[in-house]
C-alpha cells in the first residue's frame, strides 16, 4: 500500500504462518526524498485539480521486495543501517516510482 497523506486504515492478516510469515513496515518518505526521485527521473511535478485518490494498493514487485527486504535485514547489522538504510530507501522510492510510472498511474 502507498498512502500520498495519512489516513486511518484497518487491515487483518488472513494468511501467514511459520512457512509463510506476514511482514509489515512503514517506511516514510520525505518530500526532498521524492522530489529528488523526481528530478532524477526528470518528471515534472504538476498541480492536479481532479486528483482523486491518496492511496494506492497492489502486488509488490520482485525488485521492490528485494530492496525491502535487503532494508529488513539490516536489523541483524545495526552497525551499517546509518550508511545503507538511506540508499536502501532512496532505490525503495525509486522503484515504487517506476511500477506506478509503468502502470499508467497518475503522479
Amino acid at each position: 500500500m502507498i498512502a500520498s497523506m495519512n489516513l486511518p486504515v484497518i487491515g487483518q492478516i488472513i494468511k501467514a504462518s511459520a512457512d509463510a510469515p506476514y511482514l509489515s513496515l512503514k517506511l516514510e518518505f520525505t518530500l526532498n526524498q521524492i522530489l529528488e526521485v523526481l528530478n532524477e527521473c526528470n518528471i515534472k511535478v504538476t498541480f492536479n485539480e481532479n486528483a482523486r485518490r491518496a492511496m494506492f494498493v497492489g502486488q509488490m514487485e520482485s525488485s521492490i521486495q528485494d530492496a525491502v527486504l535487503r532494508l529488513v535485514r539490516l536489523l541483524k547489522t545495526p552497525g551499517e543501517i546509518p550508511f545503507l538504510a538511506p540508499l536502501y530507501s532512496l532505490s525503495i522510492s525509486q522503484l515504487s516510482h517506476q511500477r506506478q510510472t509503468k502502470k499508467g498511474q497518475p503522479q
